[in-house]
């Protein structure tokens, strides 16, 4: 008798065991809340207080709900910041004719939000004019030259936060197609429109958006051209609330200097979200089993991390 009990412990603590083995790290975020109208720059703010004005509440609410039911130790935080960044999602559906989707754990959320059909498309129509149809994440992304143009629209229209970036597997990591923007410097302005942006139902507010992140490309290539005359040197910035600084050198190292992107972002970015670095070194996500408020991670996190 007591051999099949040693056996049945043994299978038990194996079981165990293997369970914790598999468990993905929990999500660590900075103990901070996300910023009002979606942290939108000038151009964007507008279709950002639109967006917030097409969401009900209790859609919101029936999420959450849902989502913790699933996974008790989601915490409120998380599910903020993880809403926080679907929302600045759907704000770039309603600009890009085209945007992957790049975090597993925003796109659970999208899932779950999508099984409230009839609230979901009433959302829609109110904020976009249309369905905004779903694109799922895929574990194995290829698609570095659509990661590396999302990157780059992202911080066109938001704020880019350090729990963004986390959530989000870091920005900056991919140079942006050479070829792609070599196009698009030598195309008129309707011809960039038309082959990048969303032909929508006339809404002020995406056409605002949209002639706002053109404006951003043309400067930016013109603020490249400068920094390439004057011997082209990025400084490196510690402590920022905003990582959005590393679009201009994104676009310059794509052009300029394509075979040693990575070397030289590096050099800009925080240590924790370098790719050629170390990637178990930054805060992962995935809902994780923490009592409190969630332990600490890293050093980058600064003023301590929470969940």
């Amino acid at each position: 008798m007591e051999f099949f009990f040693l056996i049945g412990l043994a299978v038990v603590v194996l079981l165990l065991l293997v369970s914790l083995k598999q468990k993905k790290p929990s999500l660590r975020l900075k103990n901070e809340a996300p910023s009002k109208n979606l942290g939108a720059r000038p151009g964007s703010m507008d279709l950002a207080v639109r967006l917030e004005s097409a969401l009900d509440d209790q859609l919101v609410k029936k999420v959450k709900d849902r989502l913790q039911q699933k996974d008790p130790t989601l915490s409120d935080h998380q599910f903020d910041w993880l809403f926080y960044e679907l929302k600045r999602y759907f704000l770039m559906s309603a600009v890009l004719k085209n945007v992957p989707m790049f975090s597993e754990k925003v796109d659970q959320l999208w899932h779950e939000m999508l099984l409230f059909t009839k609230e979901y498309q009433q959302f829609c129509e109110a904020f976009s004019g249309q369905i905004i149809h779903h694109m799922p994440h895929e574990q194995k992304q290829a698609d570095s030259d659509g990661r590396a143009w999302f990157d780059w629209v992202y911080s066109q229209l938001f704020i880019v936060e350090e729990n963004s970036m986390r959530i989000w597997n870091g920005f900056y990591r991919y140079p942006l197609n050479k070829e792609m923007l070599l196009q698009i410097e030598s195309l008129k302005a309707h011809q960039i429109r038309e082959k990048y942006f969303k032909q929508v139902p006339l809404i002020k507010e995406v056409d605002e958006s949209i002639d706002y992140v053109m404006n951003r490309l043309r400067e930016t290539f013109e603020e490249i051209r400068a920094v390439k005359q004057q011997g082209g040197t990025f400084e490196k910035y510690r402590n920022l609330t905003d990582w959005a600084y590393l679009s201009a050198p994104m676009v310059f190292y794509s052009v300029y200097d394509y075979e040693n992107y990575q070397t030289e972002m590096d050099q800009l970015l925080p240590n924790d979200f370098q790719k050629g670095g170390s990637d178990s070194s930054v805060c992962s996500f995935d809902g994780g089993g923490d009592s409190g408020d969630g332990g600490s991670c890293s050093s980058s996190c600064g003023g301590g991390c929470g969940s």
